[in-house]
């Protein structure tokens, strides 16, 4: 359920950059000082659907369903922004990222997310740093963020990747955050239930470039029809 601009809009922090639009970061594009702008992604991988606010200002203009997630970065003036979740039609408070520093030429990921085998909802702000990504191989980072899947193992076709991740392992360990280099190449991913081989999800045929940087991440809920379980791939840009 990957959307830009379709679910939310930042009403009074938009800062709109021309020119921009649908560039894949890589290559010399790491940095981007001259824009003048901080960038945004929005991931709404908790069980329930979710308004947010800025600085107590309701930026979206629909709820952001479970599963939502922005398919390239938004770009925002600069500054510190609290960031708020709150439930779609009563708008009691989910959750939330205390007020920060979103600089200038700065990429970030927003998360909304449950912890393993429960309801209860958080966020977090991950900084995604690019400042190493690599020019002859492809980068890749993997999130575990299905309540429902505790822990698990990636595959790159038949090659165990990233074994013994437990969900939202990222939240506490910000080593999982930074990007890895896999050989670039079409790749079979798989995600299996740790140390056996029964699959939970899969994504074939999944193409990862040499100077390009993408996050994997296992999302949803057994049973729930909006978001079930499922591996995504997402390709950083802007």
């Amino acid at each position: 359920m990957g959307k830009k601009g379709t679910f939310y809009r930042f009403i009074v922090l938009a800062f709109v950059i021309g020119g921009l639009s649908g560039c894949v970061k890589s290559g010399s594009s790491y940095t981007n000082s001259s824009t003048g702008a901080t960038f945004m992604t929005i991931m709404n991988l908790a069980s329930t659907s979710a308004n947010i606010y800025f600085n107590g200002t309701k930026a979206s203009s629909n709820a952001l369903p479970s599963g939502f997630f922005d398919q390239s970065y938004e770009q925002l003036k600069p500054g510190s922004y609290e960031i708020q979740f709150k439930a779609a039609g009563n708008d009691s408070l989910l959750a939330g990222v205390p007020s920060t520093l979103y600089d200038s030429s700065d990429f970030s990921t927003v998360i909304l997310y449950n912890n393993a085998g429960s309801t209860a909802v958080n966020a977090v702000k991950i900084v995604d740093d690019y400042s190493t990504i690599s020019t002859s191989a492809a980068s890749y980072r993997f999130f575990n963020m299905s309540p429902d899947v505790p822990s698990v193992d990636l595959y790159f076709n038949s090659t165990a990747a990233q074994p013994n991740r437990t969900t939202a392992d990222n939240v506490t360990n910000t080593g999982y955050n930074a990007f890895q280099t896999v050989a670039a190449g079409t790749y079979n991913l798989q995600v299996k239930k740790a140390g056996t081989d029964s699959v939970v999800a899969s994504a074939n045929g999944i193409t990862l470039a040499a100077q390009t940087a993408s996050t994997i991440f296992l999302t949803g809920n057994s049973g729930n029809s909006t978001n079930p379980v499922a591996l995504k791939v997402l390709l950083a840009r802007y």
